[in-house]
């Protein structure tokens, strides 16, 4: 898999709690626009050069992570949005040190969609899901991270 030309593993190469501030590709990372709410994340850098990315809604930054040794909170925000029939939500976070992948349960009453989010820079990552949904939690190797009720 490739995403901006460049092979999917730059998404993967930074390694938890391994800073990837000597890796020239981290400041090319871009996750494009997601098909349905639009929003993407940019790669910036944090306090001493730390990676960081920001998060954007169109054109509005609405959050900024930076690479951290200690993550508590691996879902950091998520939103519902759309018009008419087009609803979507989106959901954005770090992943916890030693945690290569999670897993994101998105519910509304009985209704629960199991998504795969976007990896980005081995450290962050991004996923959205058609419909609007209620809350969202992060898992990893079977165990509850985090959940959030979305705003």
């Amino acid at each position: 898999m490739r995403l901006n030309g460049e092979p999917a593993d730059i998404y993967r190469d930074a390694g938890c709690g391994e800073p990837a501030d000597d890796d020239p590709r981290f400041d090319e990372v871009l996750v494009p626009p997601l098909p349905h709410s639009g929003w993407a994340m940019r790669p910036g850098r944090g306090a001493n050069g730390r990676p960081a990315v920001e998060v954007y809604d169109g054109e509005d930054c609405v959050d900024v992570l930076v690479a951290s040794g200690l993550v508590r909170n691996p879902l950091r925000g998520a939103r519902n949005g759309g018009s008419g029939k087009r609803f979507w939500t989106v959901a954005w976070g770090r992943l916890p040190n030693g945690i290569e992948h999670v897993y994101l349960e998105f519910r509304r009453r009985r209704l629960v969609r199991i998504i795969s989010p976007v990896i980005v820079a081995g450290r962050f990552w991004i996923c959205e899901v058609p419909g609007s949904y209620s809350s969202v939690a992060a898992f990893a190797d079977g165990v509850h991270l985090d959940s959030l009720t979305v705003g």
